[in-house]
């Protein structure tokens, strides 16, 4: 188990490793037996292993901070699409929701895991001080400003948008495509993605599995292109791929690229 918290600084300890993979199991499992919604789920779940990591490394709070929240703020487009083409739903202890769609508490998770994952990726593997806000920051702030727009403009015209087979177009098109240049752009940083994908693989799934079973997230809708199915629970193939596998080192990639001031490596191409 001690494994999937490898890295090349070997910044970590057994209490790193032990509070990081058993605190969330033990939240899963409080979350089977235990009347805890979606909200409470999430907090406990991602922030107490986030919370640990702030509490050591307490210069990574408002860089990871201000990038997680970013990342929330874009992600009402995300889940708005998804939601009109029911390719995921959360349900929510809040009347009002964003857009008259977006439940609060998918806000909350998405800034917790990013959260979660940024924290983690600084924390073992990128140990040098920086500035809270990077140089191309605000590319992502420009973002992130479109999406409030857009979201404006939804309530006060009352438009209406929905993709068919959102799930599977917004994974190739914004999750693996962008992923791979990266990756064959700075082959370099290959190695550390395949060094965190376990751990969050493995918190992912769970929590999936978890929130399943507790009827937290469902997935009503029939544009998939398969299914994955455990015990009695099923997601789609979209859900194992795109975010459970592939969302963390995407999110890194996107994180060195616009919030890295140190990031000068050149293309492979341009090394020799």
């Amino acid at each position: 188990m001690l494994a999937i918290l490898t890295s090349d600084s070997k910044n970590y300890t057994k209490q790193d490793a032990l509070f990081l993979i058993f605190v969330p199991l033990l939240v899963a499992v409080f979350t089977l037996f235990l009347p805890i919604n979606l909200l409470f789920s999430t907090i406990l779940f991602f922030g107490l292993p986030a919370g640990y990591i702030s509490w050591k490394r307490k210069d990574l709070i408002s860089r990871t901070l201000i990038y997680s929240l970013t990342i929330a703020v874009i992600s009402i487009l995300t889940d708005y699409l998804a939601e009109q083409d029911h390719s995921w739903v959360s349900t929510s202890m809040f009347n009002t929701k964003v857009a008259g769609i977006v439940p609060i508490e998918a806000l909350l998770w998405m800034f917790a895991f990013t959260y979660l994952i940024v924290a983690y990726y600084l924390y073992f593997f990128d140990t040098k001080k920086h500035k809270p806000i990077g140089k191309k920051l605000y590319l992502v702030f420009g973002t992130a400003i479109a999406v409030l727009i857009w979201l404006l403009a939804t309530i006060v015209m009352g438009l209406d948008f929905r993709i068919e087979f959102y799930y599977i177009k917004f994974g190739l098109a914004f999750l693996l495509l962008p992923l791979i240049l990266f990756i064959v752009t700075y082959p370099r940083y290959l190695k550390t993605f395949l060094k965190i994908t376990p751990y969050f693989f493995m918190i992912g799934l769970v929590n999936l599995l978890v929130s399943l079973d507790q009827g937290h997230w469902s997935y009503p809708g029939e544009n998939f292109v398969g299914w994955v199915t455990i015990a009695s629970l099923r997601f789609p193939i979209e859900e194992l791929v795109f975010w459970i596998i592939l969302f963390p080192s995407f999110l890194i990639s996107q994180f060195e690229l616009f919030n890295n001031d140190d990031f000068n490596f050149k293309p492979w191409w341009r090394n020799n």
